[in-house]
């Protein structure tokens, strides 16, 4: 069953942070990361999150768990160019989810060497 981990935009400002934070999670419950998207936190306040769903799976020896590669899609950028460039580099594309990162919206796509 996936486990869903929510990351407050408040406490997550970057992407890099979002990265490093998912990185320690993937290590922590032994599971592969499988979907970001948005999600609102049922508080007082209702704040903004980061939901990153993980899913325990027996994880075969060539998958590297916690060294996930997040790369920011901004508007007019070509997803296949950087798919290209990054499989270039030995990256393998996962997935594209959504973030909120300090009040910001992102297209995150995620990679994972091979």
């Amino acid at each position: 069953m996936p486990k869903t981990i929510a990351y407050l935009a408040s406490a997550v400002a970057t992407l890099g942070q979002l990265q490093i934070a998912c990185n320690f999670d993937e290590g922590q419950l032994g599971g592969q990361l499988i979907t970001l998207q948005l999600a609102r936190i049922n508080s007082s306040q209702g704040e903004n999150a980061t939901a990153a769903e993980y899913e325990r799976v027996q994880i075969p020896t060539n998958i590297k768990i916690g060294q996930l590669i997040f790369v920011q899609l901004s508007p007019g950028q070509n997803p296949a160019q950087i798919t290209n460039t990054q499989g270039a580099a030995g990256n393998r594309h996962l997935f594209d989810g959504e973030a909120i990162l300090g009040g910001q919206r992102l297209v995150v796509m995620v990679f994972r060497p091979v």
